[in-house]
């Protein structure tokens, strides 16, 4: 007999866990603390296993289906719902850690020990570097601020000048 959301409403816990059967596979688990936890039993390759697929209410009745009948889709698929939801969740974990600011950051606590503040301001972007970084973020900063006036310093023009110039430096190159 399938569960109904009054029915889970209405499981009080007890002294120890239980669980309120849905069908196919699906079950909630009543833990003695008032917890109710969606778990998913299921066989790959001859073993049974347990998947879990959320907690109630934050997980109600129709997700948890959808998400058995995922997991049903995947086993039909031959794949192992539980190594995939594993799979899922470590890409997510990856690329979380492999974000710009994440590299950068990375980056900067190896390297700046023992720099002064002044330098960290002008090194160049690590990401690029690493290959780790998609695209680069500063592509998009181009013409955004201002350009650097330059200034230019003068020169000797005088040809005497410029003649006692080259025998200073050739006297003092050969000491």
């Amino acid at each position: 007999m399938s569960l109904t959301e009054v029915a889970i409403r209405k499981a009080k816990p007890r002294e120890k866990a239980y669980k309120l059967a849905d069908e196919k596979g699906l079950f909630l688990l009543v833990k003695p603390n008032d917890s109710k936890y969606w778990r998913l039993k299921y066989r790959f390759n001859g073993k049974e296993k347990l998947l879990a697929l959320g907690v109630y209410p934050d997980t109600n009745l129709a997700n948890a289906r959808e998400k058995r009948d995922e997991a049903h889709r995947l086993l039909a698929n031959n794949v192992d719902p539980g190594i995939a939801k594993q799979t899922t969740k470590r890409s997510a974990q990856l690329a979380a850690e492999n974000t710009f600011e994440a590299i950068g950051r990375e980056w900067f606590a190896k390297f700046s020990v023992n720099w002064v503040e002044e330098h960290s301001d002008k090194i160049i972007r690590h990401a690029i570097a690493t290959a780790r970084a998609k695209h680069d973020p500063t592509r998009d900063l181009k013409g955004a601020l201002p350009p650097i006036k330059e200034n230019h310093f003068p020169t000797i023009t005088d040809p005497e000048k410029i003649s006692r110039l080259l025998r200073a430096i050739d006297s003092y190159m050969e000491m």
